[in-house]
């Protein structure tokens, strides 16, 4: 036995070449140690060899087997199991009925019929197991795209085309009044993102042209006042812009959409911004749009002084979008006509005077993104001094959550509005329905709202319908020069 370890020990001195330090080390140790640390040495060695190659032929186990069985055919995905009956079905199948209280017809049905071959197949009306267990081979499937005998992705009453279809749900405005008819407030029940409902069916967004026109005022309104005026605007170099006339007249007063200013009613003001850059949107929001609903043109709409002077002639009050940066800048890019809070107040001044000289006989500017520039309060304060300077109000989105805006407004007596709802295109028809109710809750609390609506054919088709049976529900529809001003309620 000695003398075969030491021939051991001498294969792996033979082949265990040791590092030039380590060498003069071993040298120094008795022969003894010096075996026995070779040794140790080569049985490690050994050993990591040994476990290296069974790590290498482990890929070839168990998991590689299977997956040959399995075969290249079967889809990679997790099922989830049919229903299961026999004993043991109430604790797999918590839905199903306890062992003992199905009918004999039912036990009879779910128990396996052997055939003539021997094997047992399911009864008919059994769900078929899993997808990915049974025989038949991958190409065979029926009409309507499932492997024969798997269950259908959904009830047959649902399936496209069969002869249990539904007719699609419609969605409605949220109910105004309780089971007893009285009044429903829902100061709370609105908050937070409403969720599209399941198995809602397919959506369709309703066409510019299926939007009905406003039926016409008991007693025709009073005429629009002229638009624009000369004495309400000044030479720049960037081109005439509004200004205060010389006995003090503004714009934002003087264009404005005549309106009742004693009426008690709580007032709800809506503004369709982005308008100008498709035109088929443009002209249905003036025509068929309700005439209190104020219209804001895009800086970059081509023929913008058309477009508000036909704004105003179908008896709009008129804004002009403002973009500014927003928190996404500049991934977002607003575009050349924006304010941007990064450059110095002397060019920010020089752009919003170039974009006030696009169009003339307008009521104010309405923002446009804006969460940086309306955060910083030396850029606020040189825009709202310019605005102030032309007679000009000015429409907050609401999106910056930053209390300097109103702040600058307040200090300067500023014609200023923050909207209570903000709707942009990601929303959904009942999300759209709730924001509407959202604000006859805002309205009867404080006498007011503002609401701010894409020129999308969605949103403007909601506000449309919305409208119609605002006054049934003792509110008033009014143009947003009717809710503004320095202190919001």
């Amino acid at each position: 036995m000695e003398e075969e370890f030491h021939h051991v020990v001498e294969g792996v001195e033979e082949h265990v070449h040791l590092p030039p330090a380590f060498e003069h080390v071993v040298e120094h140790i008795p022969e003894k140690k010096r075996t026995a640390l070779l040794a140790g040495i080569g049985v490690l060695g050994l050993g990591f060899l040994i476990g290296l190659g069974i790590w290498l032929l482990g890929g070839d186990g168990k998991e590689g087997s299977d997956a040959q069985k399995a075969g290249p055919n079967t889809p990679s995905l997790s099922l989830p199991m049919p229903p299961r009956a026999g004993p043991g079905s109430a604790f797999l199948n918590p839905s199903a009925p306890p062992p003992g209280q199905e009918g004999a017809a039912s036990q009879a049905a779910a128990e396996p019929q052997p055939q003539a071959g021997g094997e047992a197949q399911p009864a008919p009306g059994t769900p078929a197991p899993a997808f990915g267990t049974q025989s038949p081979t991958p190409a065979a499937s029926d009409a309507t795209g499932q492997p024969p005998g798997a269950p259908p992705a959904f009830p047959p009453a649902q399936m496209p085309g069969s002869a249990g279809d539904k007719p699609a749900p419609t969605f409605e405005a949220p109910a105004l009044k309780d089971g007893s008819g009285g009044k429903l407030t829902s100061l709370s029940p609105v908050t937070g993102e409403p969720k599209l409902p399941a198995h809602s069916g397919p959506l369709s967004i309703p066409k510019l042209a299926d939007i009905p026109a406003p039926a016409p005022p008991p007693q025709p309104p009073p005429p629009m006042p002229e638009a624009p005026q000369s004495a309400l605007l000044k030479k720049t170099d960037a081109g005439q812009i509004p200004a205060i006339a010389p006995d003090g007249r503004e714009s934002w007063k003087t264009y404005a959409r005549p309106f009742d200013g004693g009426d008690k009613r709580p007032r709800i003001a809506v503004v369709v911004y982005d308008l100008g850059l498709i035109k088929e949107a443009g002209e249905t929001a003036i025509a068929r749009l309700p005439p209190e609903v104020t219209l804001s043109f895009s800086p970059y709409a081509p023929k913008l002084e058309d477009w508000v002077k036909r704004s105003h002639a179908g008896g709009h009050e008129t804004l002009l979008d403002l973009p500014m940066d927003g928190r996404s800048f500049p991934m977002r890019d607003p575009g050349p006509s924006a304010l941007i809070s990064s450059l110095s107040s002397t060019e920010n001044q020089r752009k919003l005077e170039t974009l006030l000289a696009k169009a003339q006989g307008y009521n104010g500017l309405m923002a446009v993104d804006g969460q940086r520039f309306l955060s910083a309060s030396q850029q606020v304060d040189m825009l709202f001094r310019a605005l102030k300077q032309s007679g000009l109000l000015f429409i907050d989105n609401g999106l910056s959550g930053d209390p300097t805006a109103q702040r600058v407004a307040e200090m300067l007596d500023l014609p200023y509005a923050k909207a209570n709802i903000m709707i942009d295109e990601r929303h959904f028809r009942t999300a759209v329905d709730i924001r509407l109710r959202k604000a006859e809750d805002d309205a009867q609390a404080k006498g007011r709202a503002l609401v701010v609506i894409p020129a999308r054919p969605l949103a403007m088709d909601r506000v449309a319908a919305w409208a119609k049976d605002l006054t049934a529900r003792g509110l008033v529809l009014a143009p947003v020069s009717a809710v503004v001003g320095s202190k919001q309620p």
